[in-house]
């Protein structure tokens, strides 16, 4: 069965106070500010774990110091996630960086595809391929895992978990205004429907996780113009629904990261905040062995939360800014 643990999204290291553990999920959704280095904290935690989230065990390094685990990162704008990696200069990301052996092996199992329009994240999900050891490559494809390497479509491992980040981007802004919530929930649907099986037996089903900062901001109508029209031709107004409202129907947990209201920014200043994370089991969703699936198992939580703070460092010497993340609790 697969867990999610909340701590994954932050610094390894942190020393706060509270007992939040994993739960289980075969999927989850994320909205909400949080910091854009968490994607990443998310990536590497899942790699670095000594227990897997799959039904099956195995060694998490491998010899050669190659992850045997595999994380799919599909996002927009190259540029925009660089900007706001840079801007926000997460310091203890950058501090495994410069501490280099073990991070670099563990980038090597992180695979980022770029996906720049709504059409190519659709054709990238709806062809996607990848050859497995116990696999016979598709004679139809003409390829070999070595000459699909150049393949837009292909993937160099069948992943352990697959992150979606920032699909509100996507909407335009003509969308947001006529388009009917039945585009974003077009896109979740593909995305959770695509890793709902395995291409080989052997093969566990991916941790599938939504990271979208802009589905708690976002609204689209619940229908669209075209459908909102009422029986004379004339336009019907159709109200408006938040992204992240689909979350529930999609995913077995939700997350929505919260600017607290008693900020240390009231009292420190503006570069300290403090934000809350709450994670609710839809119950919405079945799982796959609990026919009554908006139950909570036996002993395990419907709600969790974990709290941390954000600190603005000034850099010296013509250094740049950079950010300390730090969790400080979680119940």
């Amino acid at each position: 069965m697969l867990h999610f643990i909340p701590y994954d999204l932050f610094p390894p290291d942190w020393k706060g106070s509270g007992t939040t553990q994993p739960f289980t999920a075969s999927s989850v959704a994320l909205s909400g500010p949080l910091p854009h280095s968490s994607l990443f904290h998310l990536a590497l935690n899942h790699l670095r774990s000594t227990t897997t989230s799959t039904a099956r065990q195995h060694d998490d390094i491998q010899a050669e110091g190659t992850p045997t685990r595999h994380v799919l990162i599909l996002t927009g704008s190259r540029n925009d996630l660089i900007d706001g990696l840079q801007f926000e200069r997460d310091n203890s990301l950058y501090a495994e960086l410069e501490d280099g052996t073990e991070f670099l092996s563990l980038l090597s199992g992180i695979e980022i595809k770029y996906l720049e329009t709504p059409a190519h994240l659709k054709y990238f999900l709806s062809a996607l391929f990848s050859f497995h050891k116990t696999r016979t490559p598709p004679v139809a494809s003409g390829q070999s895992p070595h000459s699909a390497k150049s393949d837009p479509l292909y993937i160099a491992r069948w992943p352990s978990m697959v992150v979606l980040h920032n699909p509100g981007a996507y909407i335009s802004e003509s969308q947001l205004e006529s388009g009917g919530i039945e585009v974003y929930g077009s896109i979740l649907a593909l995305f959770t429907s695509t890793f709902a099986t395995s291409p080989d037996s052997t093969l566990d089903l991916p941790l599938l996780v939504l990271h979208d900062s802009l589905a708690s901001t976002l609204e689209m109508p619940a229908v669209s113009d075209a459908r909102a029209k009422t029986t004379t031709g004339a336009p019907k107004t159709s109200p408006t629904v938040a992204l992240e409202a689909l979350f529930p129907h999609f995913f077995d947990w939700t997350g929505k990261s919260t600017l607290m209201p008693f900020s240390p920014s009231v009292v420190f200043g503006p570069e300290f905040a403090r934000y809350s994370v709450t994670f609710k089991r839809s119950g919405l969703r079945v799982f796959s062995d609990d026919v009554d699936g908006g139950r909570a198992r036996k002993g395990e939580a419907r709600e969790v939360s974990i709290e941390y703070m954000t600190e603005r460092i000034e850099g010296r010497a013509g250094a740049p800014d950079s950010t300390k993340i730090s969790v400080i609790h979680s119940h």
